[in-house]
């Protein structure tokens, strides 16, 4: 078994170990692959519109076959506990590398691979979002292969960040945590990026949800737009909270705040980053808005 960082959750008995997820990542690339020839050639390929769509109809199904594969052997990570009644919050996640589809998704508030519906699991009722940012430590992700043909990485800002406007409601809390992803060519996995979570608790929902709907945000329940950076200033505030990792069991923490760990965390803080073809690019946002001279078209 393989799993990167510190997780006190049950974990599958099959997790991957690294050889056989890149079995798994390049089969996918493979059928990614196969399909868009298919699109594009399949008349030179000498077969007729029936055989087409029986083979499409195939390779559909050994898509979905491998990714419900890939989502049930990934480690389970703790991400949160909750402030409110201490309930833990959890998700299987791919700390192996960028490479696997589980972050194609990017990060939209439903959790690491969550697109319009939760993806974390949780013991509590208060939690509302699970977001995310991944911050690259200066490297260039040319690991990278499964963004090709359209599809791409989001990763939101390297520095982690809170919503103001949620977070300013009475009895509302998020928790940061970080975790070690490796990097594709490592022969064994290493910590070489690193991935923050943030969740967000609440006991008043529907003022929360009031919140997030004058935000307008689509597709989503988190906004950069809506960005603090300043993080010790919530954590003062006792509002913010990490989870310790120097305690195997991940107690939640909010004193003292001298040794908040993600108080001077360094990167590039533009919120519209994502890789393309291995390399980053911060010209488009995940809502499609350009970026010129450090504005946005939005």
């Amino acid at each position: 078994m393989t799993i990167l960082g510190i997780s006190p959750m049950p974990q599958p008995e099959n997790v991957f170990t690294i050889a056989e997820y890149r079995v798994l990542i390049e089969r996918y690339e493979q059928i990614f692959e196969e399909k868009l020839t298919l699109f594009k050639q399949g008349d030179k390929l000498g077969l007729s519109l029936e055989q087409q769509r029986a083979r499409n109809a195939f390779l559909w199904e050994q898509a979905r076959s491998l990714s419900t594969e890939y989502y049930a052997r990934l480690p389970i990570y703790l991400l949160a506990r909750c402030p409110i009644c201490g309930g833990r919050v959890w998700e299987a996640i791919d700390t192996f590398s960028l490479n696997g589809p589980g972050w194609i998704s990017g990060p939209t508030g439903f959790g690491w691979s969550g697109s319009g519906q939760q993806s974390y699991q949780s013991e509590c009722e208060h939690v509302q979002i699970v977001a995310y940012c991944v911050n690259l430590n200066g490297l260039e992700p040319d690991d990278i292969f499964i963004t090709t043909h359209n599809r791409w990485v989001n990763l939101g800002p390297e520095v982690p960040y809170v919503m103001r406007s949620p977070l300013s409601l009475d009895e509302t809390y998020v928790v940061i945590h970080a975790l070690p992803v490796g990097r594709y060519d490592d022969a064994e996995p290493q910590p070489r990026y690193t991935v923050y979570f943030t969740t967000y608790f609440t006991i008043h929902k529907q003022e929360f949800d009031n919140v997030i709907r004058s935000l307008r945000i689509h597709h989503a329940r988190i906004t950069p737009m809506d960005a603090d950076y300043n993080l010790v200033k919530w954590v003062k505030a006792g509002k913010l909270f990490w989870l310790d990792s120097d305690d195997p069991e991940l107690p939640l923490r909010n004193r003292p705040v001298e040794v908040f760990p993600y108080a001077n965390v360094q990167g590039d803080p533009d919120p519209w980053r994502r890789i393309v073809n291995g390399r980053v690019d911060t010209l488009a946002s995940p809502r499609g808005c350009l970026r010129r001279g450090g504005a946005n078209s939005c």
